[in-house]
């Protein structure tokens, strides 16, 4: 008997946003490549009339789009930025349910298949949709990311809404030990947790010596381009003078975090490393501004949304990759970058500390019981301890040969079976 998954969550890639938490696209694609398994998404698509049509302009998504040979549908979700946040899992369920009836209607008529469900984040997914498979008797089960927990649980407003859902969902998913852990912690049954690694596209992140990856630099499409190019003299050394950051721009990753950091660290040494920033989000002007006051402009390049491809061959071509965030579950960027022998300097959040290893692949910064000021200097710190250590940059990359989404796929098969 096959199962017919249906993975549904606003995290997943659409025709206006491609490269839209492409994480998921790569779990589901290793799922749907079982001969157990057929997927299905919903992928919302949030929705406010005035917002959309006169400030951001954006390009109708169709209803319906395929990824991968995936089928995915885009019901709207109307949608209030900043207000009734706390209601938005309401206009989530009622739009979404109508979707998710008719899918799960027109599936239960096919003989020998079974459908498991696989709501794909806390809030608003799991909150909102839970009760519906519920009511219709569906199986299912929650996939937790990270921050989609350890926030909404500190904040009043969600603690209990998320923790009622966990505590009800038949089976839970969850990328890393460490989330596991603080979910027990908050009261979880821990028998229905079922932790995994986050998977690396093995085609795509890898390592290349330091010939091989050399030739990249000059790759049309990609654009490194640092002011001065220290001298390499084996494999172990640094490759480039850039160091990288690749993420939303967004509160919760901290990029100005990162900023000042790489303000102390070039004020200290003089040196000409630059910082090279991967992707796009709301704090893009006050982050210009922020390199413009701290007299960064030769030296900070943003470069927006890059493809895959791009990323890895700036992961495997920069000094580190450097993430600074409040909140993580397993952070992909993390383990990208391994895969490509590249360091990496971090806070000490989510499954990072059972990533990163102080000396041998990268450097740790204490997250908890720190002030801002010492965090940026913590920060400052380690960038002096990169660019003195001597990486073996292969050896990094062949500690991550057991991350992979297949790996992953496999995992989440034998738990809804």
């Amino acid at each position: 008997m096959t199962t017919k998954v249906i993975f549904v969550s606003n995290l997943f890639p659409n025709p206006q946003e491609p490269l839209r938490a492409t994480y998921n696209k790569r779990l589901l694609t290793a799922l749907g490549a079982l001969p157990e398994i057929d997927v299905s998404v919903i992928a919302p698509i949030y929705w406010f009339p005035l917002f959309d049509s006169l400030i951001r302009c954006r390009k109708k998504v169709p209803s319906n789009s395929a990824t991968n040979r995936i089928p995915v549908n885009h019901p709207k979700v109307f949608y209030t930025p900043g207000m009734l946040i706390h209601h938005h899992w309401r206009f989530y369920q009622r739009s979404v349910s109508k979707v998710l009836k008719s899918l799960a209607k027109a599936l239960s008529q096919e003989k020998e298949r079974k459908i498991h469900v696989i709501l794909g984040f806390a809030y608003p997914d799991a909150v909102a949709m839970a009760p519906v498979c519920e009511k219709l008797g569906l199986s299912y089960s929650v996939r937790i990311n990270g921050s989609d927990f350890r926030i909404r649980i500190k904040q009043p407003k969600f603690r209990q809404m998320v923790l009622n859902c966990l505590n009800q969902a038949p089976r839970i998913f969850c990328p890393g030990e460490q989330l596991k852990e603080d979910m027990v912690r908050e009261g979880i049954d821990q028998n229905k947790i079922v932790a995994f690694n986050n998977g690396v596209e093995k085609e795509v992140f890898f390592f290349r010596e330091l010939e091989a990856r050399s030739k990249e630099l000059g790759d049309e499409g990609t654009s490194l381009t640092p002011r001065s190019k220290p001298k390499d003299s084996d494999d172990s050394s640094n490759l480039r003078s850039s160091i990288l950051f690749v993420g939303n721009l967004v509160d919760v990753k901290a990029p100005e975090r990162l900023l000042k950091s790489f303000g102390k660290f070039r004020q200290k040494e003089g040196h000409e490393y630059i910082l090279s920033i991967i992707g796009s989000g709301p704090l893009q002007m006050s982050l210009e501004q922020l390199r413009d006051k701290l007299d960064l402009q030769d030296h900070v390049q943003f470069l927006g949304r890059q493809t895959p491809e791009n990323i890895a061959k700036y992961m495997r071509n920069a000094s580190c990759l450097c993430l600074c965030s409040k909140s993580e579950g397993m952070p992909n960027v993390v383990v990208e970058a391994l895969s490509c022998g590249c360091p990496v300097i971090a806070t000490s959040v989510g499954e990072v500390p059972h990533l990163v290893k102080e000396g041998f692949n990268g450097y740790t910064v204490e997250q908890n019981s720190s002030s801002e000021e010492r965090i940026i200097a913590d920060f400052a710190y380690k960038l002096e301890l990169m660019k003195t250590t001597s990486w073996n940059r292969k050896a990094i990359a062949d500690t991550m040969s057991e991350y992979t989404w297949e790996n992953a796929a496999n995992k989440i098969l034998t738990a809804i079976q």
